[in-house]
């Protein structure tokens, strides 16, 4: 059976001007692999800097406070991230450099990503520290916007599916890769986070200054109109309500996976009392080694998802089984707080999230209102990855202040998720 068109993507009225256009010539490997990495490099930055390093520090300054002050830290980093990737990406959809609309973007975050590392690095209190989290926050998310953006416009439909899922896997492969880094090689914050930064610098440059990036004439780009601009950040979804679908049914079942990866190296520490059971090791080491089992599972699933939502020109079922999956493992962290429980937690966890976004990725890029808005409008379906870190944070901050249970925190998040995949059932114009 053949896979909806998108109705809301219609032929571009500009034949001319090839950066608006749908790509239909098929991509290589190679350079799938290639933004693949790019990705990579953004969740080497973020996922041992919020699982391990940004944890330590703010335990190293203020141990009384911690889950609150590292609640507050993610909340405002999130927020901050949410004006940042669509308004970003909306400047890069207006971008009439000769190097292209996205390349000047991933320049600067290149330069502007591990200066930021850098400055918490050398944080010497909380003020310092949060000043750095928002650079980091600001950097990551303007090179955030202009990468996802290259799927929709390189990459056909019919290959956005195992796109996706090569994609896709790249997060966890880094956050593997750095939490086993971070906390079992290195075992230094200040040294981790020099090394990250060097790493980032060196991943990114390269993809800023080779990845072929279309360029936009002048004379296809509308006269700047301030008020149109705030008013596009509008999508309506009454008019384009398979998005509206796509964006709320991320945005519920990341909630869930946001937190456990945002507490879960004190849910380690207080809740399974993991160096009580391995004394000769430290927290971030257990964090890294269930980080290792989710990522292989991730890898697995993400490939399979990809392959085969192509392969039978489907995204909705495997979309709602994957966030049905991470309710189960939602479920798990929240019944059994045990390490043997923790490590098949996030095994189920990372079954789910690793087809999940690799399917969800190539499902909401056939639900874009505008192909001349791509990276904006990623931008916003972006927000619905970020807003979870601080929807997940106001329900943690209180929930573990007053009663310190992260099974009621996990069972609480678990059920979110699952509304998530019904959500995904309304979805008309994507099978």
């Amino acid at each position: 059976m053949e896979m909806q068109p998108n109705v809301f993507c219609q032929a571009s009225q500009e034949p001319d001007c090839q950066a608006l256009q749908e790509p239909v010539r098929p991509v290589r490997i190679p350079f799938v692999l290639a933004l693949a990495l790019a990705q990579a490099a953004i969740f080497l930055a973020l996922l041992p800097t919020v699982l391990i390093l940004l944890p330590l520090q703010i335990e190293q300054f203020d141990a009384v406070n911690k889950t609150t002050l590292l609640g507050l830290a993610s909340g405002v980093g999130a927020v901050l991230a949410i004006l940042v990737n669509p308004v970003a990406g909306a400047l890069s959809d207006r971008t009439t450099s000769r190097f292209g609309r996205r390349r000047p973007w991933i320049f600067a975050g290149a330069i502007l990503t591990p200066a930021s590392l850098l400055i918490m690095m050398m944080a010497n209190g909380i003020t310092t520290l949060f000043f750095g989290v928002l650079c980091f926050e600001v950097s990551l998310n303007i090179t955030l916007s202009a990468l996802t953006a290259i799927l929709p416009d390189r990459v056909p439909v019919q290959q956005r599916g195992l796109a996706g899922a090569l994609v896709g896997m790249a997060a966890p492969i880094a956050g593997m890769g750095g939490s086993v880094l971070v906390g079992s090689v290195i075992q230094d914050v200040k040294l981790s986070y020099l090394v990250i930064a060097g790493m980032v610098f060196v991943i990114l440059m390269p993809f800023a200054l080779l990845v072929p990036d279309e360029r936009l004439p002048r004379e296809h780009l509308p006269p700047f109109d301030f008020g149109k601009f705030l008013k596009s950040f509008w999508i309506s979804p009454r008019k384009y309500p398979d998005f509206a679908r796509v964006w709320l049914a991320r945005c519920l079942s990341s909630i869930g996976y946001y937190c456990v990866l945002g507490f879960l190296l004190y849910y380690l520490q207080d809740a399974i009392h993991y160096t009580k059971i391995f004394p000769h090791q430290s927290v971030s080491q257990g964090v890294a080694l269930l980080m290792v089992v989710s990522t292989v599972v991730m890898f697995v699933s993400a490939f399979l998802g990809g392959f085969f939502s192509d392969r039978f020109k489907r995204r909705k079922p495997f979309v709602i089984a994957a966030s049905t999956f991470m309710a189960l493992g939602l479920f798990v962290f929240a019944l059994f707080p045990s390490w043997t429980a923790a490590i098949i937690a996030e095994a189920i966890l990372g079954l789910g999230f690793g087809a999940y976004g690799s399917v969800d990725q190539a499902l909401a890029t056939q639900v874009l209102p505008s192909e001349r808005d791509r990276a904006k409008d990623m931008g916003m379906i972006n927000i619905a990855n970020i807003l979870p870190q601080t929807l997940g944070s106001a329900l943690a901050i209180p929930i573990l202040s007053l009663t310190h249970s992260y099974s009621l925190l996990f069972a609480l998040t678990g059920l979110i998720t699952l509304a998530g995949s019904w959500v995904v059932v309304g979805i008309k114009s994507v099978r």
